[in-house]
C-alpha cells in the first residue's frame, strides 16, 4: 500500500510501499533501487487515525525519529614513507566524501596541541591478486581471486563534486622528526549524499617519524642483548645469532660497505654474502610506528667463536630515503662459544635388511 493510503508517513519520503506482515507489523519495503539516504534525519509519524481491530486508535500521534549513518573514516591502511617525516595512509570511508571534506576533518595529532593538516589525494593503485574472499554461508571457507575484475580502487571514476570512498592522506608539510603522532578523525565531515555532519572524534592510527640516520650497533642472542658504539666490556653475542642495527631501514649498498676486523669471511666471498642477502631482509618498513625500534639486519653467516670483531660504517653510506651517516661508527663485540647442537637422524627412516645403514647425525 501506498503512504496516501495509510494513516503512518515518514519525512523526508523515502517513496515507502507498505506491507502488513501480520496483524501488529506494518513495514516499510522500498522498491527498486531506492534506498534511505545516508546522513538523514527521518521522522516516523502515526496518526491516531490508525485504528486496531477493536476499533481502538492512539490518543495522540506517535512521532519517533531515527538517523541513517554518518559519514566516518572506516578503516586506514599505512602505505610508504615519502620521507623519513612524511607517512602516507590509504583511508576508506562508509561513504562518498570529497577530498576539501576530509581535508578539513582529518589530520596529524602529536597530543601536545600541535595539528597538521593533511593533503588528500586520489588512490589508484590497481588490485592485485591473489585475494581470498568469505564464502557466504560456509563457516571458515574462502575463495582465491587471482585477477580481480574490476581492478580499479573504489569510486575511481568518480567526479570530484561527487566525493569518494577511498583517499591517499598524507601530511601537507612536514612532521617533527623522532616525535609520535596520530591520525585523527574530527567532527563535521559531511558527504554529497545526505545533510547530517559526522561525529566521528577518534585517533584512528599511531605513527612514529624517524630521527637522525645513525648506527644503533649490534644486537644479538635472540634480541636480548643490543651493543651501541662505545660500549665497555660488552656481553659475549652467540656467533650464529648477529643482528646489525641501524635508525632507519638501508640499502643493500650500506651493509656491503661495512668494513670488519678481522674479516669474517675472504673479500670476494663476503661481497658475494651482501650480494646475495635475501630481499625479504630489505623491504620497506610496512608500520607507521617501526621507527620506535631499529632495523635488523641479521648476518647470514656465523662468526668465529670466543673473538672480538670490530666492524666500522664509514661515513658517507645512505639509509632508504638518501640521508648520509656524517662520520664513521665503529662497533666492537665479542663472540661466546658456540651452542652444542646436535641434528639427529629423522624421526621416520627406512632401514634395509642385512645391510650397513648409515645414520647422519650433524653437530654444531
Amino acid at each position: 500500500r501506498k503512504t496516501a493510503t495509510l494513516p503512518v508517513s515518514i519525512r523526508p519520503n523515502p517513496g515507502c510501499q507498505w506491507r502488513w506482515l501480520d496483524t501488529s507489523v506494518l513495514a516499510c519495503r522500498l522498491p527498486g533501487k531506492h534506498h534511505f539516504a545516508p546522513a538523514t534525519s527521518y521522522t516516523v509519524t502515526v496518526s491516531t487515525q490508525l485504528k486496531a481491530l477493536d476499533g481502538s486508535h492512539l490518543a495522540e500521534p506517535e512521532v519517533q525519529t531515527f538517523t541513517t549513518w554518518r559519514p566516518q573514516v572506516s578503516w586506514n591502511d599505512f602505505r610508504t614513507w615519502r620521507s623519513p617525516v612524511t607517512p602516507v595512509f590509504m583511508v576508506r570511508l562508509n561513504m562518498p566524501v570529497t577530498a576539501a571534506q576530509l581535508a578539513a576533518h582529518i589530520g596529524f595529532d602529536d597530543g601536545q596541541g600541535g595539528w597538521v593538516k593533511a593533503e588528500v589525494e586520489p588512490f589508484t593503485k590497481k588490485r592485485e591478486g591473489p585475494l581470498w574472499l568469505p564464502v557466504p554461508g560456509t563457516l571458515g571457507a574462502v575463495m582465491e581471486i587471482d585477477n580481480p575484475s574490476p581492478n580499479t580502487p573504489l569510486d575511481a571514476k568518480a567526479a570530484a563534486a561527487a566525493g569518494r570512498r577511498v583517499w591517499q592522506v598524507l601530511p601537507s608539510k612536514p612532521l617533527q622528526a623522532a616525535t609520535d603522532y596520530t591520525l585523527s578523525v574530527r567532527p563535521g565531515m559531511r558527504s554529497p549524499l545526505g545533510p547530517l555532519p559526522g561525529e566521528q572524534a577518534e585517533s584512528v592510527a599511531g605513527i612514529t617519524t624517524y630521527g637522525d640516520f645513525e648506527v644503533r650497533g649490534v644486537g644479538c642472542n635472540r634480541g636480548q642483548v643490543q651493543i651501541a658504539p662505545g660500549d665497555k666490556d660488552p656481553p659475549r653475542c652467540t656467533p650464529s645469532d648477529v643482528d646489525l642495527l641501524f635508525s632507519a631501514p638501508v640499502p643493500r649498498a650500506t651493509l656491503a660497505a661495512i668494513r670488519w676486523n678481522p674479516a669474517p669471511l675472504p673479500h670476494e666471498k663476503l661481497a658475494a654474502r651482501w650480494r646475495d642477502y635475501p630481499q625479504w631482509f630489505l623491504r620497506g618498513r610496512r608500520d607507521p610506528q617501526d621507527a620506535r625500534n631499529p632495523d635488523r639486519y641479521p648476518l647470514t653467516f656465523a662468526l668465529d667463536p670466543m673473538r672480538s670483531y670490530t666492524l666500522t660504517v664509514p661515513a658517507g653510506v645512505r639509509d632508504i630515503f638518501g640521508r648520509k651517516l656524517a662520520k664513521p661508527v665503529s662497533v666492537t663485540f665479542p663472540t661466546d662459544h658456540r651452542v652444542p647442537f646436535a641434528n639427529p637422524p629423522p624421526s621416520e627412516a627406512v632401514l634395509e635388511a642385512d645391510q650397513r645403514t648409515i645414520a647422519p647425525v650433524s653437530f654444531t
